[in-house]
């Protein structure tokens, strides 16, 4: 006879549902207690997994990204910059430039904090799954010389 717990755990972890495999035995007790539908006790094994999920791939980009972990809004002095600029930044938080291919460049004397707050924005654009690279900007162009160096530009570029 097969042991269904221990097969529908395998499965989970085959699919990688590892919050539903830890909650699973939990979850079909309190779905059995309260009577909850198939389709109720489906969505509370989702709404454990769901969660889980989104953390990790906040993670996974962050760690992927390359940014300063130290440079977001919790640590930038916004009231350091105009009023103007303070508007324009709450405005790229929301992040609508990148689904609309807007460059945004920012110019200024050193140590005003242009890099602090870029790194502040690109934490707040990981927070809504939009994959980043951090790199200075000598690096990127090496690698993109090297790129078309050894004719692969288009797929650099990709």
């Amino acid at each position: 006879m097969i042991d269904r717990y221990a097969a529908l755990l395998a499965m989970l972890r085959t699919l990688k549902l590892p919050a539903i495999a830890e909650q699973v035995a939990d979850l079909a007790r309190k779905a059995a207690k309260a009577n909850l539908t198939h389709e109720a006790f489906l969505y509370e094994l989702l709404q454990a997994e769901v969660p889980q999920r989104e953390q990790h791939r906040i993670t996974r980009l962050r760690c992927r990204s390359g940014l300063p972990a130290e440079k977001t809004f919790h640590t930038l002095q916004l009231e350091r910059f105009a009023p103007l600029i303070r508007q324009q930044v709450e405005r790229l938080r929301a992040g609508t430039f990148v689904a609309d291919a807007i460059n945004v460049v920012a110019v200024g004397r050193p140590g005003v904090g242009k890099s602090h707050l870029l790194a502040a924005l690109a934490h707040e654009l990981i927070l809504q799954g939009h994959p980043v690279l951090w790199t200075p900007t000598a690096t990127l162009v090496q690698r993109l010389l090297a790129a078309k160096r050894d004719l692969r530009l288009p797929q650099a570029l990709a």
